[in-house]
């Protein structure tokens, strides 16, 4: 797929013009009109023309426009640059949540490769669509969406109470959205891990591009095996992360090992309520649809 850029829009404008002038044609043919009307017609034309060349700059330019063309170049490249084929991905991913080729003990034997297929192809369109945060919040009625967001991450920092300085973990970190808005909110050093490679590497750029380089930083691994000596942050935070993995009490013995004795840990967490019926085709589908739609082996009970 080619490039899409403003001169792609060119053979509208010689078209639109030559449809105007054409119309300007039948009301008056050329032959019948005096040079003046001639002159009159044509500087209506070419001021229609100029006119919708402008306006097509602005709809191009528009923030939206640029965003999605930047989403497309950037998917296209990855695709590209990793080696990989979406369709593949796309095939991996649904097997794995197809309930007649696998089940959850399935999904969370592999849960590795279900989370990095889910995010190989999620993370380009989460960014386009939603931001660098990679989770919801419920809003307030004076609240935009990203007002909303950020609110929800500085609750959780206030939650863990960690004075300026401290060394946190950020489990889960995806592109590094909610742990810049917390070191900001706190001036914390915040370390993210995500098992995914992309994720990596663009939340590292993306850090650097806010200049916070210095105090935040993601790195590859498995949160089911951290790879950091015991006691080594002041406070641990994991949003919509955990619900990942296969083991929860393996993930949060690992969380626990990791984090200095009178640390805090604070999570925002999938999961099912009492209110949850087993027996309830509806509630069973409803459960189903948020595991296929997050990347989820299996939502846990409370």
């Amino acid at each position: 797929m080619p490039s899409f850029t403003k001169y792609g829009v060119l053979p509208v404008w010689a078209a639109s013009g030559a449809f105007l002038l054409s119309k300007s044609d039948e009301v008056m043919p050329v032959q019948d009109a005096s040079p003046q009307v001639i002159v009159a017609l044509a500087a209506g034309g070419v001021s229609s023309l100029y006119l919708l060349m402008k306006a097509s700059m602005v709809f191009y330019d528009s923030d939206w426009m640029k965003k999605t063309a930047d989403f497309m170049r950037g998917f296209q490249g990855q695709e590209k640059r990793r080696g990989i084929k979406v369709d593949n991905w796309i095939d991996q991913y649904n097997d794995l949540q197809n309930d007649e080729k696998s089940d959850v003990k399935d999904r969370e034997s592999n849960y590795a490769k279900l989370v990095n297929a889910y995010y190989e192809l999620a993370t380009l369109f989460y960014e386009w669509g939603w931001g660098t945060s990679f989770h919801f919040a419920y809003r307030r009625p004076e609240e935009n969406f990203h007002e909303s967001i950020r609110r929800h991450e500085y609750y959780l920092a206030g939650r863990l109470g960690v004075p300026k300085g401290s060394k946190v973990l950020d489990v889960g970190c995806g592109i590094g959205g909610p742990m810049r808005n917390i070191t900001r909110f706190t001036g914390c050093d915040v370390t993210g891990i995500t098992i995914n490679e992309y994720q990596v590497q663009r939340g590292n750029e993306l850090c650097r591009e806010m200049k916070l380089d210095h105090q935040c930083r993601s790195v590859q691994g498995d949160f089911m095996k951290l790879p950091f000596e015991d006691n080594s942050f002041d406070g641990v935070y994991a949003i919509e992360a955990t619900c990942h993995a296969p083991d929860r009490h393996g993930v949060y013995s690992e969380i626990m090992r990791v984090l200095k004795p009178g640390g805090v840990f604070a999570c925002y967490e999938w999961c099912v309520t009492d209110k949850y019926d087993s027996n309830n085709p509806a509630h069973r589908k409803i459960k189903k649809q948020i595991e296929e739609g997050d990347g989820l082996p299996d939502m846990i009970h409370t």
